[in-house]
């Protein structure tokens, strides 16, 4: 009978011999700069072969125990790490995401920065859970649909994670049609089909507001962009309710809307002033709009936070450098894409539930305009 080892676990007389006769050198030949262990020094070191070496980091239950430690105990000598490239095309897995970064031109200057904060938030998040963030690039919503699938059906991600998204979004259509495991940040009106996280805007204009009555304030107007942009129409949605819950009027004329510039803060104060019932603060909906209204206030020779107090949106970063600095609202950036990460890994590893949104609130930021 033929008493030799199987061919994929020699026994240590034959190549752990040899090993430890030939220690793997982890130089560049002819360079004397070392190198990392490859599986190969880790096979010679235990004496067992190649796949044996693949088997006992991705398949253990394929390889005795004893075997296991040897090649265990080889591992920790030489500081080997598997290559994880190598390990994701056994698990058929990229262990990329997909995520198109904003579109040229989209949204204000301050407001990108919540866009970047995102950004980097859900790379730090990606780096957590041993994944990459595969950064995307499209001229307008349907192109970014279609370089979408194109990604997924190749194979190159194994998900997407969407932002600045929109009502009907092409992305997320065209996602759910082909089945395919993603999340938003933002709401697409279709959270019926899949997976999102957004920051409660109604819950943050709420605050504010409530905010400002514990101060004592009963004229508390607002200042928002015009219907039909879902952030907005979030932020001036818990206004409306933040003056109800605190029992005071809805006074007409109280509620500004104007296009996205920052015009909008200057002329809606003019507008506001000139009010019968002229307001004594005013909730924003961006920190520019409400860096505007303290502008034109001092122009009117109003001291901001004494005759007049001010709150913004999202915290960006001039808003503590403002004179006065400005009280705002500061989204859970950093919460927002770890619940981005860890519930798009939830779907690619075949988790079947339904769809869930989880909405996280702002925390209001007090400082000297309000």
């Amino acid at each position: 009978m033929d008493q030799r080892a199987p061919a994929d676990e020699p026994g240590p007389e034959g190549e752990a011999e040899r090993a430890q006769a030939h220690p793997p050198d982890h130089r560049r030949r002819g360079t004397g700069v070392h190198r990392p262990p490859t599986i190969n020094d880790v096979a010679r070191l235990a004496g067992v072969s190649r796949q044996t070496v693949s088997n006992s980091v991705n398949n253990p239950k394929r390889v005795s125990s004893q075997t296991r430690s040897r090649v265990q105990s080889a591992i920790e000598d030489l500081g080997y790490r598997p290559n994880r490239l190598a390990r994701s095309f056994q698990a058929q897995a990229t262990r990329l995401v997909g995520y198109q970064v904003p579109m040229e031109g989209a949204g204000a200057g301050w407001t990108q920065f919540v866009h970047h904060s995102f950004l980097h938030e859900l790379t730090r998040a990606g780096t957590e859970h041993e994944q990459h963030i595969l950064l995307l690039r499209a001229e307008d919503p349907d192109e970014a649909a279609a370089l979408h699938e194109d990604l997924y059906r190749t194979r190159t991600v194994d998900g997407f994670v969407l932002s600045e998204t929109r009502h009907g979004d092409p992305r997320a259509r065209r996602l759910c049609d082909l089945d395919v495991p993603f999340v938003t940040f933002g709401r697409t009106g279709m959270e019926d089909q899949h997976d999102c996280v957004d920051v409660d805007n109604a819950e943050g204009t709420r605050q504010a507001v409530r905010h400002l009555a514990d101060q004592g304030h009963e004229r508390i107007a607002y200042v928002g962009l015009l219907p039909g942009e879902p952030v907005a129409d979030e932020r001036a949605r818990g206004w409306h309710e933040g003056i109800h819950e605190a029992g005071l009027p809805l006074i007409e004329g109280h509620d500004v809307r104007g296009s996205h510039h920052r015009a909008l803060g200057a002329t809606a104060l003019d507008q506001l002033l000139d009010h019968p019932d002229a307001p004594t603060a005013i909730v924003c909906v961006l920190d520019e709009v409400a860096a505007a209204v303290q502008d034109r206030a001092r122009a009117h020779g109003l001291r901001v936070g004494e005759d007049l107090a001010v709150v913004g949106f999202d915290d960006t970063p001039i808003a503590a450098f403002l004179d006065p600095p400005l009280t705002t609202l500061r989204q859970p950036i950093r919460a927002a894409a770890q619940r981005c990460v860890t519930r798009l890994n939830d779907r690619i590893g075949g988790d079947a539930s339904q769809p869930r949104t989880v909405l996280l609130p702002p925390q209001l930021i007090a400082r000297d305009s309000a």
